[in-house]
């Protein structure tokens, strides 16, 4: 689970600037992922794309994680 002060601070954020949100995943999208690339992505990330979709702002990166996979590594920028 998102850290309480992180999330309300995305909460706010958003409400901002609503533009910046992404449209969010739902469970079966997550699965297909998890499935697709036979791993399991971590909670908090999962917690985030549901809640907030895709967030990219020219260079600024607001949360990124590595996930490794056959290919070696697949960085998804939020």
């Amino acid at each position: 689970m998102l850290n309480k002060f992180v999330l309300e601070q995305l909460i706010a954020f958003f409400q901002k600037n609503p533009v910046a949100q992404g449209k969010p995943t739902t469970d079966d999208e997550v699965l297909n992922v998890e499935k697709s690339l036979n791993i399991k992505l971590d909670d908090d990330f999962k917690e985030f794309t549901m809640r907030f979709g895709g967030v990219s702002l020219g260079m600024l990166k607001y949360m990124e994680y590595i996930i490794p996979n056959f290919l070696g590594k697949i960085q998804l920028l939020i």
